[in-house]
């Protein structure tokens, strides 16, 4: 019969052992323990699978960033990188998830130089590279640049808060940027006053 003090040192060493081995097993079977989230993040584009991210666990750095803020973190680097708002999603709903999205326009855009004219809100304009400005009331105006054009629908329909508008944009990124978007205000109304969404009016909350 073993000693009471020899059992619990059995006990002891067998823990220290799964301990240390833990790690490895976790990492065996495919997941990312206490890898940076944007490392993932990395990963996953590298694989096209946003899920990657949700392999990630915290065993050891229990004083650095939580798993969730490294899931999270991975999740914005992936949608960073293959400019697909879509993964955004993942995030939602959250300023976070909102940011994920927003901050994606420049890329999928084609970094076009379109918005509202500051002193008539009413009126839409985008300046060609070669500095020429257009100006228009309509998206109609813009037809023959397919980048602003599209650009001109997604902004009027993220001023208009529809996004059913969103399926009359050509241009695959920027509809499925818009689509996201737009998408996060209907599913989230507690989002609805963020700063990624502008100034929301009364009718509109």
């Amino acid at each position: 019969m073993q000693s009471p003090l020899r059992s619990v040192i059995i006990t002891v060493l067998a823990l220290i052992i799964a301990v240390v081995l833990l790690p490895w097993i976790m990492r065996g079977i495919g997941y990312y323990v206490d890898n940076p989230g944007w490392e993932v993040g990395e990963i996953a584009a590298e694989r096209k699978d946003p899920q990657l991210c949700q392999k990630i666990i915290v065993f050891s750095h229990i004083f650095g960033p939580t798993g969730a803020a490294r899931r999270g973190e991975c999740i914005y680097r992936y949608a960073s990188l293959t400019q697909d708002p879509t993964a955004c999603e993942l995030l939602m709903p959250s300023e976070y998830g909102l940011a994920c999205i927003s901050n994606l326009w420049p890329e999928v855009s084609g970094h076009v130089a379109c918005g509202w004219n500051h002193a008539d809100s009413s009126l839409f304009e985008c300046r060609d590279n070669d500095g020429l400005l257009h100006q228009g009331k309509s998206c109609e105006d813009f037809k023959n640049n397919q980048k602003q054009f599209s650009a001109c629908i997604s902004y009027m329909a993220e001023r208009a808060k529809q996004a059913h508008q969103c399926a009359q944009i050509p241009d695959q990124s920027i509809r499925s940027f818009c689509e996201t978007k737009m998408g996060a205000w209907e599913k989230y109304p507690e989002l609805r006053g963020s700063f990624y969404f502008g100034q929301a009016t009364p009718q509109q909350l």
